[in-house]
């Protein structure tokens, strides 16, 4: 006898299993899906379980345009709506959303190998997060989406005897616009702020088959929206400028063409919108370290936050009064914010150059070493260039999640060449270095490359300044006091003042 029950267990398990499937779908009912101020509508089927819709995800996905990774083995999918990762794992009231956890009410369902999710209860907790308003209304059956917030709406592609003419509808001007080409035929586009409606096929233009263009993705990050065009010809050139009347974006990708083709075109007048699109008017500045980060901790106990934070404050003032130009901080007070968020932070505010201060340390008790050197992000094999980024980056290790920086850390060329701003970088640095020895009478220890997490990902020229070495004596000593810190400000303001004059004499020379 317990031999044939010991045998029937699986079966039992199998019965229970189709019930529980049976019970999931007893009920099943469509669900409207519209958007605000638009004709656009789809439907999703649900299952009705009390007061809870089950929808599947790969339905949800599929109906809305939103990207898809299943594990089958794991029981978890992971969703990308409106840019953002959505972890979901059946039989798990959990889910996470970037990097927050939240509880369901209800748990998520695995049934027949598919993840069901309580649509009511995701919905409201995904709203949260999302740039776009999501309602769900369980009695009118009704998932209404507002569109609104979208700022991109629509590509059309002209062929032109010289090239290809790409326009992108927008509705706000874009001052932060990166691009690149691959050798293996794909031109990148990124543009901060925007928002595109990834679902709108209107979105995606009907391509000439002889054209240039044979294919366009079209990507929603959290920060910006990314549009990919793959091309049958190599191109020589390309220029992107944003029209100042309708905010419509403008891709120009030209080919060689003769002399007197190239007398019909022009270029001044596009080269005149680029460069106001660069005109300094935001300065950025990062106090380094803050809140449970100190920072290093100087001969004299002196916290390395300190010091940054006092510094950026009077260069910030010093830049407001006399060169007219906003000035914006990535912390005000003793405030720990992670790397990352601070070129966000940059990018988020249109900033035009971003400046980051920090306080050296040989990582000993006591240092003979001392002066000021300057840093932009570039690769390096010169060995204390290296061991000063270890010492700035280690934050991660300490006080942040550090696996959020492996991709970062994978993909610094590909940043960097995102960027754009090398060489304006090491101008930048070159001025202020010179301008803050001359003004404090230090050591002057030059301008150098490094690897900075705290760097990557700006979309401006952007340096990182060792304003001395706090486990030197008498430089700690020095940076302790508040006419030392003083003058250290005086000489980078100096250096942002000939910079910003020679940057727009470089403007002045296309008007």
């Amino acid at each position: 006898m317990n031999y044939i029950i010991k045998n029937k267990i699986p079966y039992l398990i199998i019965a229970i299993s189709v019930l529980s499937f049976n019970s999931i779908f007893a009920k099943i009912t469509i669900i409207n899906v519209k958007y605000k101020n638009s004709n656009k509508q789809t439907t999703l089927r649900v299952s009705q379980v009390g007061d809870v819709c089950f929808v599947s995800a790969n339905e949800l996905a599929t109906k809305l345009n939103w990207n898809i990774v299943r594990n089958k083995e794991l029981r978890k999918v992971v969703l990308y709506p409106e840019g953002k990762q959505v972890k979901l794992s059946g039989e798990n009231p959990y889910i996470m959303i970037e990097e927050d956890v939240y509880q369901l009410p209800v748990e998520v369902k695995y049934i027949g190998g598919e993840i069901f999710i309580p649509l009511n209860y995701f919905i409201e907790n995904l709203n949260e997060r999302l740039y776009g308003e999501y309602i769900y209304d369980n009695n009118k059956r009704l998932l209404e989406i507002n569109s609104d917030n979208y700022n991109l709406s629509g590509i059309s592609i002209e062929e032109k005897k010289n090239g290809t003419l790409i326009r992108i509808n927008a509705s706000k001007k874009f001052n932060n616009l990166a691009n690149w080409v691959l050798d293996s035929g794909w031109f990148y586009i990124q543009i901060i702020d925007g928002r595109v409606d990834t679902l709108n096929k209107a979105n995606y233009p009907k391509l000439a088959k002889d054209g240039n263009i044979s294919k366009i993705n079209i990507t929603q990050m959290e920060d910006l929206a990314q549009i990919a065009f793959r091309l049958r010809k190599k191109i020589d050139n390309h220029i992107i400028t944003q029209d100042k009347d309708n905010d419509e974006i403008q891709i120009s990708l030209t080919r060689k063409i003769s002399k007197e083709e190239k007398s019909k075109i022009s270029i001044t007048n596009i080269l005149k919108e680029q460069k106001k699109n660069w005109e300094i008017n935001t300065i950025v500045l990062d106090a380094g370290h803050g809140g449970k980060d100190p920072g290093t901790i100087g001969v004299s106990r002196t916290a390395e936050k300190t010091v940054n934070l006092d510094i950026v404050k009077r260069l910030g003032a010093l830049i407001e009064k006399n060169l007219k130009i906003n000035v914006k901080y990535t912390r005000k007070t003793d405030k720990f914010i992670p790397l990352e968020e601070r070129t966000k932070f940059a990018n988020k505010v249109d900033g035009k150059l971003f400046i980051s201060i920090h306080a050296n340390s040989t990582g000993r008790r006591r240092t003979n070493a001392k002066g000021i050197e300057v840093y932009f992000l570039s690769p390096t094999r010169d060995k204390s260039s290296i061991e000063v980024a270890k010492r700035e980056n280690k934050v991660v290790e300490k006080y942040e999640d550090a696996t959020r920086y492996e991709k970062l850390k994978g993909n610094m060329l590909f940043a960097m060449m995102q960027s754009g701003f090398i060489k304006e970088s090491e101008e930048l640095a070159s001025v202020l270095l010179d301008n803050s020895v001359r003004k404090t009478r230090t050591v002057k220890r030059g301008v150098k490359q490094g690897i900075f997490y705290v760097l990557i990902g700006a979309s401006m020229p952007s340096v990182l300044v060792e304003v001395g070495y706090l486990n030197n004596r008498i430089e700690g000593s020095n940076l302790r006091k508040k006419s030392y810190r003083q003058k250290i400000a005086e000489g980078l303001y100096e250096g942002i003042k000939e910079f910003v004059k020679n940057s727009r004499r470089e403007v002045a020379k296309v008007n």
